[in-house]
């Protein structure tokens, strides 16, 4: 496999379809870049800070880009550009999902291999604000080829200490670390290393999810279960050498491949199925 035409090509999630053209209003630079999606999309930690509806919330469930891309316009139809810097309450609510997501499809639109990657980043100062000490959340982030090796790109702008999925679930699973401490919002233990390795592995393979997103081997219920995650670790650990092999395990193994209809368990609505663009 071409892995840099792979991934510098877009996948169903990030390709910006009718706003295409809009990217031309960004600059190319990753600096440029981050600047640009920080001006469209709020961190949804922040939106007390700001007078957001709470209806405003399902925004958290949008895995599309081209489907964001329509919400930052709703939220300023009068705008000339939608790619301009605008108030808190005009911008979208978003987790690093859509931050990464974003992120990941202009710099593919710009000729620029990129990946959406997902782990975990200790809780940190950012969230201390929140009371959350001594805990590994779940986070998205980038990584991005320039012309001779893979760069991180944090799109959120939180993502310091970024544990790989692969690295924690094998630290859990060998117990060199305690999975009580890795969360998805409220929920934590094994069965969010385990999604977070599923929504890896998946992204790797050009299906970009969110990080709240619940579908197959995401809940494991068999040591057969386990030991598909087991080898989606073992070569999610070495990636760039795997890309061929990932892409198969993703279509040999039904657990792994994101369904027609998916459970959203966003932590500002209450759970519920949304469908994908997935024709089974």
């Amino acid at each position: 496999m071409d892995i840099l035409g792979y991934y510098a090509s877009q996948s169903e999630f990030t390709d910006p379809g009718q706003f295409a053209a809009r990217y031309d209003e960004i600059p190319s630079s990753i600096d440029g870049i981050c600047q640009t999606i920080h001006g469209v999309m709020l961190d949804f930690m922040d939106r007390w800070k700001h007078p957001i509806q709470n209806e405003r919330w399902l925004e958290t469930s949008i895995r599309y880009v081209d489907e964001m891309i329509e919400a930052i316009r709703l939220l300023d139809k009068k705008a000339d550009k939608i790619f301009t810097d605008r108030p808190a309450e005009a911008k979208m609510m978003a987790s690093s999902s859509h931050f990464a997501g974003l992120a990941v499809s202009i710099l593919r639109a710009k000729g620029i291999p990129a990946r959406k990657r997902a782990g975990f980043v200790p809780s940190g100062e950012f969230f201390k604000e929140y009371g959350i000490e001594g805990k590994f959340m779940s986070y998205d982030l980038v990584e991005y080829h320039d012309g001779t090796d893979w760069k991180v790109f944090d799109a959120c702008g939180r993502g310091d200490g970024f544990i790989s999925a692969a690295k924690a679930y094998t630290d859990c699973r060998s117990g060199a670390a305690d999975p009580a401490l890795y969360y998805d919002d409220e929920n934590n233990g094994i069965d969010v290393l385990a999604a977070v390795l599923v929504h890896d592995l998946d992204a790797c393979a050009k299906n970009e999810m969110l990080t709240w997103d619940r579908y197959g081997l995401c809940c494991p219920e068999s040591e057969a279960d386990w030991a598909i995650l087991d080898k989606a670790a073992a070569l999610l650990a070495s990636d760039d050498k795997n890309v061929d092999a990932i892409d198969a395990l993703y279509k040999e193994e039904k657990g792994l491949r994101v369904p027609r209809v998916i459970f959203c368990d966003t932590p500002l609505v209450p759970p519920h199925k949304m469908v994908t663009r997935v024709i089974e």
